[in-house]
């Protein structure tokens, strides 16, 4: 699933293995507490995520920088 901005694509959610899924973010933040640094191809935006392992994972930290991204990429 995509996230949109009305400019562009903020964030994807995809199924990382049975267990959890991965926020993968198109922000610039520093990777640090849970936004983990993605190794990406080259020219590639998407290079941080958060992992999600049950819905109580979805706290402030992760709807911040969900908003980040969205402001960031509007």
């Amino acid at each position: 699933m995509s996230l949109h901005s009305a400019r562009r694509k903020f964030a994807q959610i995809t199924r990382a293995d049975n267990s959890c899924v991965d926020v993968t973010l198109r922000i610039d933040a520093p990777a640090q507490g849970r936004l983990e640094a993605v190794r990406v191809r080259e020219g590639d935006l998407f290079a941080r995520r958060v992992r999600l392992r049950d819905d109580a994972a979805i706290d402030d930290e992760v709807t911040g920088l969900l908003a980040q991204a969205l402001h960031q990429n509007s």
